[in-house]
């Protein structure tokens, strides 16, 4: 935690999700997966990372080993998570400007 901080560090957000099949029961969960996003100023901007522990959850604030010994996560999990935040990444770059204007004045308690 330590390093976390300017310049290294300007924000970290964090969390945990899983990989569910559309319209599966919400037992079917193939890989559950903590991520960290780290945020750094640059000149002209930020630098995004991305970390992804796929096949972890958190449990009373600690990583654990969410799937049985022996198991791996499918390898269209990752491939599909790769997917997704190239468009998300591609569409926030659009978005973000915009809500940056609306928003950049609102008192964030709110």
């Amino acid at each position: 935690m330590s390093r976390f901080h300017t310049p290294n560090v300007a924000a970290v957000y964090g969390g945990y999700g899983f990989d569910q099949p559309q319209d599966a029961k919400p037992s079917d969960i193939r890989a559950p997966a903590i991520m960290c996003h780290f945020i750094r100023e640059i000149d002209g901007g930020i630098e995004f990372r991305s970390r992804f522990w796929m096949g972890y959850k958190l449990m009373d604030g600690k990583p654990v080993l969410a799937i049985p010994p022996g198991e791996s996560v499918p390898a269209d999990v990752p491939y599909g998570l790769a997917v997704h935040n190239v468009r998300e990444y591609c569409n926030l770059k659009s978005l973000l400007p915009e809500i940056w204007a609306e928003f950049k004045d609102a008192d964030p308690a709110l």
